[in-house]
């Protein structure tokens, strides 16, 4: 006679025990299949949720390493041509600021020339002795005749007239030749250390037999061409 394998009890031929009957053997725990993953769902391992795990491993970007690859190449070639752009326009706009500077101190000097004479006219009508030969600077300390003892002349009165009739030579540095009852010679720049020297007239020669009739467009600051020009008119007369 047989019995049932599950609970031991004895059975008919073809008879199914009631332990057994309503059991579904599909339900088989060894046979179960987790569902599929709906679309657009995260994926379970191990009994948690990896997208948001901040110890899972992350992928590695491609796209910076290429953009390195491109721009760094591009930034020295730009570089390079800002370099020579620079070393071509800066020395060539530098030149051209001081040739402009140098303009505009040769119309100052000869403003300044235009000055003095004119002071100097005045000066004459009222009765002073101006037939000397004179050394006219902005400083009127360093003003002096130079070929006579004539002390006749206020400098600082020439000076003040000097200003009236342009006042702009208060605003920087100067020295004049006046000879023979005219201006032969000015210098003048915005400081005597300036290296820019506009010179009035603009035009003189090089080889002026006095020694101060040039035009000084570097290396020599206003201050040295007043110590030549000053060691020039000592010794000549």
């Amino acid at each position: 006679m047989p019995y049932c394998e599950r609970c031991g009890k004895q059975l008919e031929d073809g008879q199914i025990c009631s332990c057994t009957a309503n059991q579904n053997p599909n339900l088989n725990q060894e046979n179960i299949q987790p569902p599929p993953p709906l679309y657009n769902q995260a994926v379970y391992a191990n009994g948690y949720n990896n997208m948001n795990d901040p110890n899972a491993p992350k992928k590695k970007s491609k796209v910076w390493p290429i953009i390195l690859i491109i721009a760094i190449p591009l930034l020295l070639i730009a570089l390079v041509v800002v370099g020579i752009l620079a070393a071509i326009f800066v020395p060539a706009m530098i030149g051209y600021t001081n040739k402009s500077k140098l303009a505009a101190q040769n119309s100052y000097s000869s403003s300044i020339s235009k000055a003095i004479n004119t002071a100097m006219t005045e000066l004459d009508d009222e009765g002073y002795d101006v037939y000397g030969n004179y050394f006219i600077c902005s400083n009127e300390d360093n003003s002096f005749c130079f070929d006579s003892d004539s002390e006749d002349l206020d400098y600082s009165d020439l000076n003040d007239r000097i200003n009236e009739y342009f006042s702009d030579s208060e605003t920087g540095s100067w020295f004049a030749v006046y000879e023979y009852g005219t201006v032969t010679y000015v210098a003048s720049a915005e400081s005597w250390e300036s290296e820019i020297v506009g010179t009035y007239p603009s035009t003189s020669s090089l080889d002026s037999p006095k020694g101060y009739g040039k035009i000084y467009y570097d290396d020599e600051s206003l201050g040295d061409i007043y110590e030549d020009t000053l060691e020039t008119i000592i010794n000549s007369y």
